[in-house]
């Protein structure tokens, strides 16, 4: 089935009656022909404004007969069309994302903005400016930040996948929403980043370990078959052959954050001790990395990149 056109929206036209005065000639439509008639009364009232003229018709066989009627019927040189105030377009929204240099939860939503064709400000926020601008933020903010700009309001988002899921909303490729509109889309593109964060957090508790040689063991470790994470990974891998991409054929914001959280967990990253060959037996992720980088806002977005961005880069 075709799906329906969008009808568009009409302006409602609006009549100037401070034209017409009792006793005035015109002409009143009735069934497809116009016969002569009078104005007998204009009503000012409220619960007339629809058909505010009280006409008398004077055409031969309709003599005597009275009727309310708009200005939609009604043909008569005084009978003005007020012309509606010009709409003030809307400035477009502009953004701005505050994040660190890394890759991580800041990594995604530059992504999206980016297969969205969406220009943005990336404002990469190294740690020793993050210590100066956070007392200026609201209490407990983090980072990303995006700022959506739109006329002289700005408003400040926080939270990334909150950030994520919006930016998805408002963006598209190729005409597609990149957070699907549909529900059992939105479902597939949601349970697939609600996969990634069951097993994300788990390297958190790496980061209070001292000794660094300590430390990229524990982190290799948690990727191995025996691993905490390793469960999880392999669980996503096989849920990735479901479909051509995340949530279905086409690309979504679950893609983008499959594969960039996903390869904070293969080196080359900003995480020490992960291992190059993370997903050796997990061809799906490697291939949804592959497959949604070769895209062309990304291709082009990534063309240039290295160290631990070198993995988005496509030949």
């Amino acid at each position: 089935m075709a799906p329906k056109k969008q009808q568009k929206k009409t302006v409602p036209t609006v009549y100037d009656y401070s034209g017409l005065e009792t006793g005035m000639r015109l002409q009143v439509e009735s069934e497809g022909s116009y016969y002569a008639a009078e104005v007998v009364q204009v009503s000012t009232s409220k619960n007339r404004s629809k058909a505010p003229i009280k006409i008398s018709y004077k055409a031969k066989g309709y003599e005597g007969y009275d009727e309310w009627v708009g200005g939609d019927r009604v043909r008569c040189k005084a009978l003005k069309v007020e012309k509606p105030p010009p709409q003030e377009k809307k400035e477009k929204a502009t953004f701005k994302l505050n994040y660190f240099p890394i890759t991580a939860l800041g990594e995604p939503i530059r992504a999206t903005l980016a297969l969205a064709g969406i220009p943005f400000e990336n404002d990469v926020v190294p740690g020793d400016r993050w210590k100066d601008l956070k007392p200026t933020l609201p209490d407990g903010s983090q980072m990303p930040i995006l700022h959506a700009t739109q006329g002289e309001n700005t408003e400040m988002m926080f939270q990334s996948r909150a950030i994520l899921r919006y930016v998805g909303s408002i963006g598209s490729y190729k005409g597609v929403r990149l957070y699907p509109t549909g529900p059992k889309a939105r479902y597939y593109c949601d349970e697939v980043i609600e996969m990634v964060e069951d097993f994300r957090p788990k390297f958190a508790s790496t980061f209070d370990i001292k000794d660094q040689a300590e430390k990229e063991a524990a982190r290799k470790a948690l990727v191995q078959p025996d691993g905490a994470m390793y469960p999880g990974m392999m669980k996503l891998n096989e849920r990735l052959g479901k479909f051509p991409f995340a949530a279905g054929d086409k690309p979504s914001i679950a893609d983008v954050y499959v594969v960039i959280v996903c390869f904070m967990f293969q080196q080359p990253t900003f995480l020490d001790g992960f291992p190059d060959d993370t997903y050796k037996d997990m061809p799906n992720i490697t291939a949804l990395k592959d497959k949604l980088m070769a895209l062309p806002p990304l291709k082009e977005y990534y063309k240039d990149a290295e160290g631990i961005r070198a993995p988005f880069k496509v030949a």
